[in-house]
């Protein structure tokens, strides 16, 4: 089981790569398939038949029929055509924000001052369901978009594993209406999202079911007439969708929304826990007072924040009701609306965002949309954009929420009646301001996506927040903390999207200083024993790397440490980058501090996330994805095409051929070498099983363990099966631990 040498000094030259420029990809973004999941395990989740061949008689029925179609255009589907040529993902984004902005009316009082509430059940009747209020509206932007993005990578690895061409690509007698960029029609990705789309959307808005059908039929529509996709292409994308909504509603059924209205009881226990603190609880300021909005949102489900994340990220209290600064800080909004200025009002309006509006969250969706239009973005990579936003902005939702019925802090006017609002005073707690913490998760998101619009989408979240001090709606600590709260929030969100796999373009990826990532993917977590790449700036001058085993754990100067006394085994040390052995000592941990020493002396410390299982396939892209390291077993040959790695020998594997595949992070094994020591022999075989996924189909492995003679690099060995799929770019991942890899491709013939 040992690392042939051609491989073994492929691999050592490979430690030494410093992969550290962020770019965006362009064009069609053909490894999408291959970009982290967020819900769902990962494309091989569902199944896509492989289509019919291009020559099939029922396929150039389909063509024939498109041809036929094209022929007798109307009026009205032309401009179908050019309505959904913004892009699938834009438009139901704006589709959205009208249903949101319909439904966004707070129900009016029966005569006996009680309110009604919207049910589920029965939609049509009054008050008509939902009240498309903040946390709402933040929750249903997100649970589309992230379903539209889990969805069209799903779409995209089929597509590419398939590679059928459009209809436009096969038969020059059909016209391409709109372009397609030579993407892979099948499964189709309008048939995708209009599926996926309509299903969620249904269950969110269920009033508005006949409108939402119609608007789905006519995406699929336009996407066969444009001459896009066949009808086989179409029903592939709807079955997909329709199969990914399915697992995205089973989610919000139980995500905690049926319980955030709470109950009064429980409303009562809020207010005497203010009191109990020796505060003034919060009373709803509508005549007759009003239940208050959904008090136990803060405990829905996020996205990228764990029950946990939202308690550690609640802000300290607000001001005390009875103390000199909230006096100081309610004479300041009594100031600030009595010597309203005529701009200020303007600001005031604009960012008002009240009933039968795009709410908060959509105003930012909004922001967004020209910027993800004008970067011409792919499908996949546009609803990845807006995927990103809408997680943080409802993760903000959360944890706003969680802050305003914790504290239960009252408004400026419930303790000084004399002020006069700008505009309506909202049915819930004052801090942290809402608009604040929403406006502060989305700037930090669009300037991770699109660092030069960095400095409009500051000014929009200052102005944004201090519009509610001018509305008197407002305190400044309000505002001040939730910005902060908010950008913290936003974080977490960024942090996924840096490691999520979609910034890697032509071998690179984007990193972030003062991070630890799994050497062969370049995401977060890492395992120990694995091995690991440390991105810190001004390491050293010089570029050292370790001439033998076992690692040494000082090079040129740079060490690492942690947890303050478990040192880590060095392979390389660079300026800017440093190799590492994570080591076994931290199993069993969630996480660890670790000390980074640089040359100079100084020192840097950083959490590094960790995790039994990490396991990701090395590639000779050294970048996690496309071409896997993996050799005909015992051999230096790279399962890849004939001649397409220029220096290496190549080809690709028969069936019934064993193979090996090279990765990190397989978790814990029997007889584990020191830390920092080559691993001796095979017996360092994983404790849990580990399976091959050969294009989705699951393969047991022969054999995993360490490779021997090296450090924390495993192997697995397995036999293509006699009925594996054939090509140049067959999928390859492992699974082990309930944990998925990364993927990557070898040649199989």
């Amino acid at each position: 089981m040992r690392m042939p040498r051609e491989l073994s000094c492929w691999f050592g030259a490979a430690v030494m790569a410093v992969a550290a420029t962020p770019l965006s990809a362009t064009g069609n973004d053909a490894d999408a398939g291959s970009w982290q999941m967020i819900v769902l395990t990962g494309p091989t989740q569902f199944t896509v038949a492989a289509p019919a061949p291009v020559n099939d008689p029922g396929y150039l029925a389909e063509l024939a029929s498109i041809k036929t179609g094209q022929g007798q255009l109307t009026t009205d589907q032309q401009k179908a055509i050019d309505y959904w040529s913004k892009g699938g993902v834009l438009r139901w984004n704006e589709i959205l924000g009208e249903l949101v902005a319909r439904a966004d009316l707070p129900p009016e009082p029966n005569p006996d001052g009680t309110y009604p509430v919207p049910d589920a059940n029965n939609p049509f009747a009054f008050p008509q369901f939902p009240f498309s209020n903040p946390p709402y509206a933040a929750r249903a932007y997100s649970y589309i978009s992230v379903a539209q993005y889990e969805a069209l990578k799903v779409a995209w690895y089929y597509k590419y594993l398939y590679n059928r061409p459009s209809p436009s690509k096969l038969d020059s007698g059909i016209k391409a209406l709109l372009p397609n960029n030579d993407l892979p029609a099948y499964p189709s990705e309008d048939a995708v999202l209009s599926a996926v789309t309509a299903e969620i959307l249904k269950l969110l808005f269920p009033a508005s079911i006949e409108e939402i059908t119609l608007k789905a039929g006519e995406q699929r529509q336009v996407a066969l007439l444009s001459g896009k996709a066949s009808a086989s292409d179409i029903a592939a994308g709807l079955a997909l969708g329709q199969a990914v909504a399915a697992v995205f509603n089973t989610r919000a059924g139980s995500d905690g929304m049926k319980a955030a209205g709470g109950t009064a009881a429980q409303w009562q226990a809020l207010a005497d826990a203010a009191v109990a603190r020796g505060e003034i609880p919060w009373k709803s300021q509508d005549i007759p007072a009003r239940p208050p909005m959904l008090p136990f949102f803060g405990n829905v489900k996020g996205w990228m924040m764990t029950p946990a994340d939202i308690v550690t990220e609640r802000p300290g209290p607000p001001p005390s009701t009875r103390s000199t600064q909230m006096a100081t800080e309610l004479a300041e909004v009594k100031n600030a609306i009595d010597n309203l200025t005529r701009d200020q009002l303007a600001i005031v309006y604009k960012w008002a965002d009240g009933a039968s509006t795009l709410t908060p969250p959509g105003h930012w969706d909004f922001i967004a949309e020209p910027y993800i239009s004008n970067a011409q973005f792919s499908e996949v990579r546009a609803a990845r954009a807006l995927a990103l936003l809408n997680m943080a902005l409802h993760d903000a939702a959360i944890g706003c929420w969680d802050a305003k019925y914790f504290y239960f802090n009252p408004r400026p006017t419930q303790l000084d009646p004399r002020i006069k609002t700008a505009i309506p005073i909202p049915n819930f707690p004052s801090y942290t301001s809402g608009h604040s913490t929403f406006s502060a998760a989305a700037d930090a998101v669009l300037s991770y996506l699109f660092p030069s619009g960095t400095a409009y989408f500051d000014a929009q979240k200052d102005e944004a927040a201090i519009s509610r001090l001018y509305g008197a709606i407002h305190y400044r600590s309000d505002i001040e903390v939730g910005k902060v709260h908010g950008t913290r929030i936003g974080g977490y969100t960024v942090r996924f999207a840096q490691h999520d796999g979609a910034d890697h373009v032509a071998g690179l990826v984007s990193v972030v200083n003062g991070e630890t990532l799994n050497y062969a993917s370049f995401r977060a977590p890492v395992a120990p024993g694995s091995i690991a790449a440390v991105f810190e700036t001004g390491l050293g001058a010089t570029s050292n790397r370790a001439a033998a085993y076992p690692l040494p754990t000082s090079l040129g100067g740079v060490s690492m440490r942690f947890n303050g006394s478990i040192p880590a085994p060095l392979f390389s040390a660079a300026p800017d980058q440093a190799t590492i052995q994570i080591p076994w000592e931290l199993e069993g941990l969630s996480s660890a501090a670790l000390t980074a020493t640089h040359a100079d002396g100084s020192s840097t410390t950083f959490s590094v996330p960790l995790a039994a299982f990490a396991p990701a396939i090395l590639s000779t892209n050294h970048n996690g994805t496309g071409q896997g390291a993996v050799t005909i077993a015992n051999t230096g040959t790279i399962v890849a095409a004939p001649g397409s790695i220029e220096g290496e020998t190549t080809r690709a594997a028969a069936r019934g051929e064993f193979i090996s595949i090279y990765c990190v992070g397989l978790g814990p094994v029997n007889n584990p070498p020191a830390t920092g020591a080559a691993t001796p022999d095979a017996s360092s075989t994983t404790i849990s099983p580990v399976s091959v996924l050969l294009n989705g189909a699951s393969v047991p492995a022969d054999f995993a363990g360490l490779s021997p003679g090296l450090v924390g690099l495993f192997v697995v060995n397995v036999k293509i099966p006699d009925d594996a799929p054939t090509g140049d770019a067959v999928s390859l991942a492992l699974s082990v631990g309930g944990v998925t890899s990364n993927t990557v491709t070898i040649a199989v013939q």
